[in-house]
């Protein structure tokens, strides 16, 4: 038996246990990101803002058509049936 099948049998296995054994990758380290922002105001300020909301206005399109089936579901197929007897 040649040494090629047994490579190609065992390559599945031995690659991934090399990757699982490189350590993991460390994030740069660098400044941190400020997540509190502090605002202090005092009984003399005033706070003025406006409320944001889009620049186009809403409107109101037409109202939706309820649509009817054009099947119409039979209760019985006698007819039919009796039909298809008389000309056996």
């Amino acid at each position: 038996m040649s040494r090629l099948p047994v490579v190609l049998l065992l390559a599945p296995l031995v690659f991934p246990a090399l990757a699982a054994a490189q350590p993991a990758a460390q994030p740069a380290p660098g400044p941190a990101p400020a997540r509190v922002t502090e605002m202090n105001f005092t009984d003399g300020d005033q706070v003025d803002g406006a409320r944001q909301t889009p620049a186009e206005s809403l409107t109101q399109g037409r109202a939706a058509h309820l649509r009817h089936s054009l099947i119409v579901l039979r209760e019985s197929f006698r007819p039919e049936l009796l039909a298809s007897v008389e000309q056996l």
